[in-house]
C-alpha cells in the first residue's frame, strides 16, 4: 500500500484550501484544478479504506462543530465554506453526505474531503448520503465522470470507500445528525450502533432507507409515505417521541434543496441543510451552520451562488507522483488492451496519457524528470514542452 499518496495528494490540493474567498471563482479559469493518474486516485482510496475500517456507524462530536449539508460536487462552494473559517483546520466539521452526482466536479470534491478526514480524523467527520450508494450516483452522474476520466474499476474503488462512511452523529449530545431523517423503525439511536460497517447496500432494509431518504413535515401526524417513493414522512408527532426518546434537543439533515440555503420546521427542532449553491436551473443561496458548545445555539451563514466553469471546459495541471517505480508501473496499466476498446474520446486521452508516460520512460532511464505542466482549457495540450 502506497501511503504516500496522502502527502503527495495534500500538497497539490492543499494551495486550493488557502485561495481567498473572493478568487475562487476563478478555479478553473485562470486557477488551475489539480489531475491525478489513475493510479494515484486508486492508492489514494486504498488507503482510505485501510483507514475507514474503524470507523463506527455512529460517531459523537463535542464541540463548536461545523455542519454542511449536500455538496452534489460543488467543489468551489465547499472551498468557499473554509475559507470564510479562520484556521479551519483547527474546528470541527460534519458533512452529511450526498458528496456526488450533478455537479462538475464531483471527483475532486470526492479526493478532497477524503483526504481531510484521513488527514485530520478528529477534525472532519464524513457522513454518507443516498448518494453514496451504488443505485444512485450509477445513474446519478458520478459514474460517467468516473468513467470519462478514469474506468469503472476505479468507480468501484470510490464506492467501496463510501461503504464504511459513518451514517448519523450526535454532536454535544444533544442533536442528532443525518442525511435524510428517521423513520418508524428507529426509536432508539442505539440501533444504529449494530449496523455492520462496510455496508454495501440497503437493498429491503427500511431501517437505513428511511436514515438516507426521509423527509420531515410540518403537520401533526406520526409517519407516512413518503411521496419519492421511498424512506417515510415524518411528522411533529414521531419528531417529538423520537426526541423525548433518546433526550435530544433535534435533527440536523440535509437531502432537500433549500431555497434559502437553509430551514428550521415550525417546532425549530429539524434544521435542514443545503450547501450547494446554484442547485440545478436556480440560482439560489447555499449555506451552512455552525452549533455552539456553550449553550448548543444554532449559527446560520450563508453565501450566493457564482457562476462555475463547466468540467470540459476547465484550465487543470497534470500531477504525476513523483516515484519512478510507480510511473513504469501505470505505463502497463494505460496500455492494456482493454483501453483500446473505449470509445474515441476516452481512448484519446489514453494515446496521450501513453505517449507521456514513454516519454516519461526515457527521462527515468536519462536521470532526468519532466516538470509539472498546466493543461488548456481544451485538455489537449498536457505536455506542450516535451517533444513526444
Amino acid at each position: 500500500m502506497n501511503f504516500g499518496v496522502i502527502p503527495f495528494i495534500t500538497k497539490k490540493i492543499f494551495p486550493l484550501l488557502s485561495v481567498p474567498t473572493a478568487d475562487i471563482e476563478k478555479i478553473g479559469e485562470t486557477i488551475p484544478v489539480p489531475k491525478f493518474e489513475e493510479y494515484v486516485v486508486r492508492d489514494l482510496l486504498k488507503v482510505v479504506v485501510n483507514d475507514l475500517r474503524k470507523n463506527k456507524p455512529l460517531i459523537r462530536v463535542q464541540g463548536d462543530v461545523y455542519i454542511i449539508g449536500d455538496l452534489h460536487g460543488n467543489f468551489h462552494d465547499f472551498l468557499r465554506i473554509l475559507s470564510r473559517i479562520p484556521d479551519f483546520l483547527s474546528k470541527k466539521f460534519i458533512l452529511l453526505g450526498d458528496y456526488v452526482d450533478r455537479g462538475h466536479f464531483q471527483i475532486e470534491l470526492v479526493i478532497t474531503i477524503l483526504t481531510l478526514a484521513i488527514q485530520y480524523p478528529d477534525n472532519f467527520f464524513l457522513l454518507r448520503g443516498n448518494h453514496e450508494f451504488r443505485e444512485i450516483n450509477l445513474k446519478g452522474g458520478f459514474y460517467d465522470e468516473v468513467c470519462s476520466e478514469y474506468s469503472e474499476n476505479l468507480y468501484e474503488y470510490f464506492n467501496e470507500a463510501f461503504d464504511y462512511l459513518s451514517l448519523a452523529a450526535i454532536v454535544n449530545n444533544a442533536y442528532f445528525c443525518v442525511h435524510g431523517g428517521i423513520g418508524p423503525n428507529l426509536k432508539d439511536i442505539s440501533k444504529i450502533e449494530n449496523i455492520v460497517l462496510p455496508y454495501r447496500n440497503y437493498d429491503n432494509d427500511n431501517f437505513v432507507k428511511d436514515m438516507m431518504w426521509s423527509d420531515p413535515a410540518n403537520q401533526s401526524i406520526d409517519f407516512c409515505d413518503n411521496v419519492r417513493g421511498v424512506g417515510s414522512i415524518y411528522g411533529l408527532v414521531a419528531i417529538s417521541n423520537f426526541m423525548h426518546h433518546n433526550n435530544l434537543k433535534g435533527i440536523i439533515r440535509g437531502h432537500e434543496s433549500i431555497k434559502t440555503g437553509i430551514s428550521m420546521n415550525s417546532c425549530k427542532n429539524v434544521c435542514t441543510v443545503f450547501s450547494s449553491s446554484g442547485y440545478g436551473d436556480s440560482f439560489n443561496p447555499a449555506g451552512y451552520i455552525m452549533i455552539s458548545e456553550k449553550d448548543n445555539k444554532f449559527h446560520f451563514y450563508y453565501y450566493r451562488p457564482i457562476l462555475l466553469p463547466a468540467r470540459e471546459k476547465a484550465l487543470w495541471i497534470f500531477h504525476r507522483l513523483e516515484e519512478n517505480v510507480r510511473r513504469v508501473q501505470s505505463i502497463h496499466e494505460i496500455g492494456s488492451s482493454n483501453n483500446l476498446l473505449k470509445p474515441l474520446p476516452r481512448r484519446r486521452n489514453f494515446m496521450v496519457k501513453e505517449l507521456t508516460m514513454r516519454k516519461i520512460r526515457r527521462s527515468i532511464t536519462n536521470g532526468n524528470l519532466p516538470p509539472l505542466q498546466v493543461l488548456d482549457k481544451s485538455n489537449k495540450a498536457i505536455l506542450p514542452s516535451l517533444k513526444l
